[in-house]
């Protein structure tokens, strides 16, 4: 049985990649909404959209290694505290909305109550993904390092071999699923167990470099196969340039109070970009900040608004989190004496 020594403190390099991540899931989704970027058009412009689309799509893998590395300790407390950060942003926007058009149908407040339930596709994986999660920590603690390399590929074969080169959708076809998810958990898991190796960063970058140089060659120049390609979070060359992303920020030699508090609130910037009731405003906001300033001015006044909205949503989810607090502590409390199920699942 192996030992896996991985303390629960927040480590500031880690909570920095988990900022670069969402900055990376908001600027994929940019490049997605205000560009047609899913052509093969050969040109200046679009080939560095490409490229940068690239890089930001490593960010869903990297994010989900953060929970495998560090093990998700599933509890009544850490449920509710999900659960009502989802609820909360959902039925604010749905009042939001309800009061600029005067309705609201079953539906929306159906949305309300099971958030998470339509067009959130990282949210049910991920919830997924926690209740699942006694269960692979349960079987890696069990395992010793070489079970561990047998296991890492036999469930690799499945997420890789099946999922994407053979799209099974039952499987995992996009990266989408909980196959997906929990392969990542246990790659994230095994990087725990190693020791960290100080490589030369210049190393890791000429290695990640090739691998997306590789893809963006992929997606540009043999469509329309590309899409399969360069989209799919369970892409083999998508998981490679996620594990050495993953690697460097392990190297990384950052200890601040400041970091580690922020990240804890970067989870509402996804809430809130990609909440249905809200996004079209803040992707016609920053479409007007494209189509009214210079060509040459462009980029930095998005990277701007980006940046300001992102601190924006995080302190507000701050106040959130510090009002909502109480309520989360006296339920998951009450729910703990009621039912103590989770008490043993982390022994």
């Amino acid at each position: 049985m192996a030992n896996v020594s991985v303390t629960s403190v927040r480590q500031s390099n880690f909570e920095l990649l988990r900022i670069v991540c969402m900055a990376g899931v908001l600027l994929n989704h940019t490049l997605q909404n205000l560009w047609n970027i899913h052509v093969p058009e050969v040109t200046w412009d679009n080939e560095c959209r490409i490229y940068l689309m690239n890089w930001a799509i490593l960010a869903v893998n990297c994010f989900i290694m953060i929970s495998g590395y560090f093990t998700i300790r599933l509890s009544w407390r850490g449920l509710i505290r999900y659960y009502l950060q989802c609820l909360f942003y959902m039925a604010l926007f749905v009042g939001v909305s309800a009061i600029i058009h005067r309705t609201v149908t079953p539906h929306d407040l159906a949305k309300v109550i099971f958030a998470g339930s339509e067009n959130d596709w990282f949210i049910r994986c991920y919830f997924a993904l926690m209740l699942v999660s006694p269960l692979l920590n349960k079987a890696v603690r069990a395992l010793t390092d070489a079970q561990m390399k047998l296991v890492l590929a036999l469930v690799l074969v499945v997420d890789v071999y099946f999922g994407y080169m053979h799209q099974t959708k039952e499987v995992a076809a996009e990266g989408y699923e909980l196959v997906h998810f929990a392969t990542v958990y246990l790659i994230g898991n095994y990087i725990a167990r190693t020791p960290v190796n100080r490589a030369p960063w210049e190393w890791i970058l000429a290695a990640m470099l090739a691998v997306m140089t590789g893809l963006h060659i992929i997606k540009m120049h043999f469509f329309p196969i590309s899409v399969i390609y360069s989209l799919h979070y369970n892409s083999p060359c998508l998981i490679v340039a996620s594990v050495m992303m993953f690697l460097w920020a392990r190297t990384w030699r950052v200890e601040s109070p400041a970091v580690n508090w922020f990240a804890g609130g970067v989870f509402a910037v996804y809430l809130i970009h990609c909440n249905p009731y809200i996004s079209p405003y803040y992707w016609q906001l920053l479409k007007a900040v494209r189509d009214f300033s210079p060509w040459y001015t462009t980029p930095l006044l998005l990277i701007a608004a980006s940046a300001a909205l992102f601190c924006a949503f995080v302190l507000f989810d701050k106040l959130r989190a510090a009002l909502f607090k109480p309520l989360e502590n006296k339920i998951a409390d009450k729910l703990d004496q009621a039912f103590p199920i989770f008490a043993g699942l982390q022994k």
